[in-house]
Parts: C-alpha cells; structure tokens; sequence
C-alpha cells in the first residue's frame, strides 16, 4: 500500500480513500448503533473494566457504531475506572518513528498533536492529563497514576524499555484494549522486544540512535536519545499469533455488531511472549530473523 501511495496521483488516492469512508458508513448503518448504556455493558462485561483498574486504550472511533461523541466516549471511560483508577493512550506523531526521527522535526509536549485516533488526541488535551516525553512512542495518561506512568519514558533509548508506559502496565497488572481495532495495532508486544534487546531473535530496529530535540512541559528542550523501529520489519499478524500461541483469557481478539475490540492481560502476555521468544517464536516473519536465531 506504501508503494501505491508513491506512485498514484493524489485524486486517485482520496477517491479510494473517500470510497472506504464511505463503505464504513454503509456498514455502520447495517448494524445496531450502541447507546451509552451499550457501551458501558461492553466496558464491564466484555472487558471487566473495574474502579480502580488501569486501562491502555487503543481506538478507531471511525469504525465504532456508537451514538456517543468522542468526548463522551472518554468521560465514559474515565468513569469505568473511577478516581482510583488510570487511562492510558498512544500518542504517536504523523510520521514513522524513523521517518520523523530523520526529518530533524522538534516534537513539542504540549503542542503536536497525536495521529493515534480522535479519542487519543481528545484524551491528550483533556485538563489534568499527562504525556510523556518520547518524540516517536509518546502516551498521555489520564488518573491518579499518570504521572508514574509517564514520568521517566525518555531515560532510555529503547522506547519500550522498563522506563516506559508500556512496561509499568505490565509492572501494575494493567488491562489493554481495543475500541474500532484489532491487536494488530497494540503497540505494548514490542516491550517483549525491549526486554530481550541484543538476544531477542530479531532486531526490530535501525542501528543509529537518535538524538531528538523534545521540549517539556517547562518549556525547555531536551534530547532524547531513542531507536527508530525499522517500518519494513513491522508486517506481522497479531491476532492469528495470540489465536495460535495465546491461551483466550489472556489475548483475544473479537467481534461485537460488526465491531473490532481486542482484549489483552498485559502481565499474562509479557510472560507468554517471553517464553515464547525463548523458543524462537516472535510476532515477526521468520525472514527477519538473526542468523544465528533461525537454527537454534
């Protein structure tokens, strides 16, 4: 699809692309719309969101056939958790990580938007909510722990890394989900990555660290130091490697009046995943793999 991109003229492109829209629409039309109530049930029961709990949210708004707007589909969220509980959302630039990263663009705290779906980029300027600071791998938090989750991201250069969001929701045995998507677009299985760095089967990353110019909530610039993920290498199938390899009450992906939703215990998968990279089972296509990975 990237090659395409390339090469076909830009009226080409929106017509496809306005032709998808509005395939969306038609399907959502189909489909009964979910009330506000609806959407809570889904939350408590299909999701078990609880006070108190600490949720990483993934989401397509566009894809939801909700009679909420994007504002109230958060405050419903914010809810679920209660005043004990935390939010949490990717917030990645426009670009691939590689691709900003080598444009020399200054990421900005409080200024660039997020480009990871409408709720992100509400939840981002909601009052009281916290980002932390990453130019490619960023997440705004929103509750009582936000400021643990998101306070330390830029202290290593790998973004996953034990510093970062991803791997404190393990740490606090936080929940994953998706609202619109599959798995195929939960960010946190590179922490198994991370985890592993030089032994891990594949190297996710290009070679040269970056050093990119973030500016703080206190106005100031800082370098962050971080590795690009290498876009060629991220082609893999998520929900058919948890179908294949994780147990259901783990990680699932699954259907809801035509939705896409996925549910994922972060501190069950991580273990999951780490055993299985130990035996040479990763997300990634084995054509990636190290050398001296593929015959062990």
């Amino acid at each position: 699809m990237s090659f395409l991109r390339k090469i076909l003229p830009k009226k080409v492109l929106n017509y496809y692309s306005g032709l998808k829209q509005k395939q969306l629409a038609e399907k959502k039309q189909e489909n009964k719309m979910l009330s506000a109530n609806d959407f809570q049930k889904i939350l408590s029961d299909e999701f078990g969101i609880n006070k108190g709990d600490t949720v990483f949210v993934h989401s397509s708004v566009d894809r939801l056939n909700v009679d909420l707007s994007v504002k109230e589909i958060l405050y419903a969220l914010i809810e679920a958790v209660g005043e004990e509980g935390t939010l949490l959302f990717p917030t990645y630039p426009a670009l691939p990580s590689y691709e900003f990263l080598k444009s020399g663009k200054v990421w900005d705290i409080k200024r660039t938007p997020s480009f990871s779906g409408m709720l992100s980029e509400v939840a981002r300027r909601t009052n009281g909510s916290k980002r932390s600071l990453h130019p490619t791998k960023s997440v705004c938090s929103i509750g009582k722990n936000a400021e643990y989750f998101t306070n330390e991201h830029h202290l290593s250069p790998y973004p996953y890394d034990k510093q970062s969001p991803y791997y404190k929701l393990i740490k606090q045995n936080g929940i994953c989900i998706g609202l619109g998507i599959t798995s195929n677009y939960f960010s946190s299985t590179h922490t198994v990555d991370d985890h592993f760095k030089d032994e891990f089967p594949v190297m996710p990353y290009h070679k040269r660290v970056f050093d990119a110019k973030c500016i703080d909530y206190a106005k100031e610039t800082k370098i962050v130091r971080t590795y690009a993920h290498n876009i060629r290498k991220m082609k893999f199938n998520i929900p058919l490697y948890f179908k294949k390899y994780v147990p259901s009450n783990t990680a699932r992906d699954f259907q809801l009046l035509g939705m896409d939703f996925f549910y994922v215990k972060s501190k069950p998968l991580f273990d999951r995943m780490c055993e299985l990279a130990e035996n040479g089972i990763t997300i990634y296509k084995r054509i990636y793999y190290k050398p001296s990975k593929i015959f062990k």
